[in-house]
């Protein structure tokens, strides 16, 4: 949410296969102290960003596990236009799932 708010995004649609975080953010459940401030943090950013949380299942989730296998170097990489090829099956995939 960070990076989209530097990159000058305030429209995020964020998915997520950990159903009680979705839940958390979008205000059905409380949380306890352990990641408290982590939630107020993103409720702070909901003031100023349109974001939707869903939650989606792990078989759809292909091109968020693709891209957290990556290492950058902690480089910060952005496809304004469309996304690189080796990215594209895994689109492919959880598009059709």
């Amino acid at each position: 949410m960070e990076k989209a708010w530097k990159q000058g995004w305030r429209r995020v649609e964020i998915e997520s296969d950990t159903k009680f975080i979705i839940h958390v953010v979008n205000g059905v459940y409380s949380v306890s102290s352990d990641i408290e401030v982590v939630v107020l943090d993103i409720l702070h950013l909901l003031k100023y960003m349109k974001i939707k949380f869903q939650y989606t299942c792990r078989g759809s989730n292909n091109v968020a596990h693709t891209l957290a296998r990556l290492d950058h170097g902690g480089t910060e990489a952005t496809w304004p236009t469309s996304p690189p090829n080796w990215l594209c099956s895994a689109l492919l995939h959880d598009y059709i799932r």
